[in-house]
């Protein structure tokens, strides 16, 4: 990747060090600032690289790679910097005031994991999550559900219902105004 293009600042230091959050919160950056043929590309890559830390650098080359505190004016920082110095940070590395979680211990899909989900409905669920709204809501066709994921229609449909038997996701019919059948309305558990 060439090193010559923008690179949009992304609030990443500190987050949930599960891959797939990683690399969904700078696929969202790129989107929002209109290159996301570029998360694309990103997420292609970080998919086949080999190790956690390849993974890292090649994100690194989409986004400049930042903490919240990139928001704050200096005041506000050191107070923030103040603050989280005090917090306890059993499972949690911390670096410069910005803590990550170490190699290994799992996060923000923590109970997705657990529930022994076929692997189709944790790919789905992630698909979902990457592309709901602040609200967790999102309303990708099926079939662009399954081109974005390899998957065929029917394996997507099946991940939906293994999603919504365990409560992870709530899913709603669409209508268009001539009464025919649009895509569904998603609500992500987030």
């Amino acid at each position: 990747m060439e090193n010559n293009h923008f690179k949009p600042e992304c609030p990443l230091l500190g987050k949930d060090g599960n891959i797939f959050n990683l690399v969904g919160i700078p696929s969202r950056t790129l989107k929002e600032n209109d290159i996301g043929e570029k998360a694309r590309e990103m997420w292609d890559r970080v998919m086949e690289s080999g190790s956690y830390d390849e993974a890292l650098n090649i994100i690194g080359e989409y986004v400049t790679i930042v903490g919240d505190e990139a928001k704050m004016d200096d005041e506000s920082f050191q107070k923030w910097n103040k603050e989280i110095q005090k917090k306890p940070c059993a499972n949690k590395k911390r670096v410069h005031g910005f803590s990550f979680k170490r190699r290994g211990e799992m996060g923000y899909f923590s109970s997705l994991y657990a529930s022994e989900l076929p692997h189709r409905a944790v790919a789905v669920y992630m698909y979902l999550h990457d592309r709901a709204d602040k609200d967790g809501k999102c309303y990708p066709a099926i079939g662009t559900i399954a081109k974005e994921l390899k998957l065929s229609r029917s394996t997507v449909k099946r991940a939906i219902v293994d999603l919504e038997k365990i409560g992870h996701l709530r899913k709603e019919n669409r209508w268009l105004e001539n009464g025919g059948i649009s895509s569904n309305m998603y609500y992500v558990k987030l």
